[in-house]
């Protein structure tokens, strides 16, 4: 498999690997790919780096007209269920 190909593989499967969803030969092939791959390690570093920025923050709370208007966007029951 080409370099291009391990890399596009490793886009697909990702947040799979990530999450620890993977088999375990799969994962150990896309960690003997990242081993080789400098690209696809700093792809790798920066989505964790942005996964525990977003945990650490606290989001705020949506106005009500806000929320109604996402939910509605979304197709989604209003979060007061009516």
């Amino acid at each position: 498999m080409s370099p291009d190909a391990h890399c596009e593989q490793l886009l697909h499967r990702i947040c799979e690997y990530m999450d620890g969803e993977l088999d375990a030969g799969t994962c150990a092939e896309l960690e003997a790919h990242l081993a080789e791959c400098e690209d696809c390690r700093a792809l790798l570093d920066s989505l964790r780096k942005t996964v525990s920025l977003y945990r650490r923050c606290v989001p705020d709370d949506l106005p009500p007209d806000v929320r109604a208007r996402l939910h509605a966007a979304l197709n989604l029951d209003p979060p007061d269920g009516g």
